[in-house]
Formats: C-alpha cells, sequence, structure tokens
C-alpha cells in the first residue's frame, strides 16, 4: 500500500532493450502470417534473408553498445546497413548474376529510398569504425596470462561517452530496418500488424535520451525517418 500511486521506475536500458525485443517480435509475427512461399522471385528469398539474419547481428550490436564500446558496435551496424542495402536491390529479382555477385558495400546509394540519409549515416559510421586517436581516447588497460603463462597485456577502449553514441546508432539501425521493410512490403494485405513499431523508434528515442544534451545524440536523431 505504500507504493501506491508510485511511478514504476524503468531503468535507462530497459528502453532500448524493449525496443529491440519488440521489433524481433512483431518481425516474426509478421513472418508466420505468409504461407510458404514456393514460387516467389529468388530475390524475395534473399530479402527476407538479410532481413532474418539482421537480428543477431542487431542483438549483438546492443550487447557491445550497453558494454560502452564504440567501434565494434558501429562495425555491426555498418555491416548491417550494406545488408539492408543487398535486400533492397535483390527483391522481387530472379537475375542470378545480381543475386550471386552484387557487392553489398557498393550498393548503399540504394539505401535512399528507404532513408534519404543513408548515406551520410554510412559515411559517419565508417569514420566511427576506424581508430582515431583524436576520437577513440579512453582506454581501460589489464594484465593476463597467456596460454604458456606470459604475463601479456590487454587494452580496451571502452567509456560511457562511447556508450551514448552506440546505442544512438542502435536506434537508428532499427528505424532503418522499419524503412527498408515498409518499402518492400508495404503494401502486403498483413503489414498494417506492424503498426505498433511503425513510430516507436522515435518515440523510444525521445524517451531515452531526455536531458542528455550530447552532440552525437542530436546528429544522429537528425537521420531518423
Amino acid at each position: 500500500k505504500y507504493l501506491r500511486g508510485i511511478k514504476e521506475h524503468v531503468a535507462q536500458d530497459q528502453v532500448v532493450r524493449r525496443l529491440c525485443r519488440l521489433h524481433m517480435r512483431e518481425y516474426d509475427d509478421f513472418y508466420r502470417t505468409i504461407p510458404v512461399r514456393t514460387n516467389a522471385p529468388i530475390g524475395v528469398f534473399a530479402f527476407d534473408l538479410a532481413m532474418i539474419r539482421s537480428r543477431a547481428s542487431i542483438e549483438l550490436m546492443l550487447v557491445t553498445a550497453r558494454q560502452g564500446f564504440l567501434i565494434e558496435p558501429c562495425l555491426i551496424a555498418r555491416s548491417v546497413m550494406e545488408q539492408f542495402a543487398y535486400a533492397l536491390r535483390v527483391w522481387m529479382t530472379d537475375q542470378d548474376d545480381l543475386i550471386f555477385a552484387s557487392k553489398p558495400q557498393a550498393l548503399i546509394t540504394h539505401l535512399r529510398r528507404a532513408n534519404a540519409k543513408a548515406g551520410k549515416a554510412y559515411g559517419m559510421l565508417s569514420r566511427l569504425a576506424h581508430y582515431d586517436p583524436r576520437m577513440h581516447f579512453s582506454f581501460i588497460g589489464g594484465a593476463d596470462q597467456n596460454a604458456t603463462g606470459e604475463e601479456s597485456s590487454t587494452v580496451v577502449q571502452r567509456s560511457w561517452k562511447f556508450k551514448i553514441v552506440s546505442l544512438a546508432w542502435v536506434f537508428f539501425i532499427l528505424d532503418l530496418k522499419f524503412s527498408a521493410f515498409q518499402l518492400c512490403y508495404g503494401q502486403h494485405e498483413n503489414f498494417s500488424r506492424l503498426a505498433s513499431i511503425r513510430n516507436s523508434v522515435r518515440e523510444s528515442y525521445e524517451t531515452f535520451f531526455e536531458g542528455v544534451d550530447f552532440p552525437a545524440v542530436h546528429e544522429i536523431r537528425a537521420l531518423l525517418v
């Protein structure tokens, strides 16, 4: 009775974790409504495969971001963007050479159909994913023993600032995935089942970063559709 009327406290990380779980569940539910297809173009299969396999990548990105890494989640985000670009390029095609010979990293321009600022985002991620002493300056070092018992040193780049930036990119990737998915499946009779995640990224982004005055937060917010 002493807790009646008290607003539930939700840890900040729970906001983005719940958002990721919501998105994954809704995509799974959508795919379950589609009967097994045996005569669809191979490009549809390739698109679906890219969307489904991105789940593990996004989960790994979230884990590394929450631990305060920067290069690692940005590398994952860049790779996921390349897969989304490939998925959009091959959607509905039956051309084997397009399916098997396309290089995802050369197809980023196709993401502009889903998000006009995708090229800018890819460029930003490319800079963050390579070591730059002016940017990657927070280190955690330690000593350990290797297999032969000799002492060896380790250096981990991790900080709370990196965590802020990396988690903002998690939101962006979820937003981009929905836009790409909508571009191809938006006219499907069951697409309305995804209504619950249509505006969820921007809403959760504002909740998660409320009161956070950090340049990267504003820059990545401007990239959301």
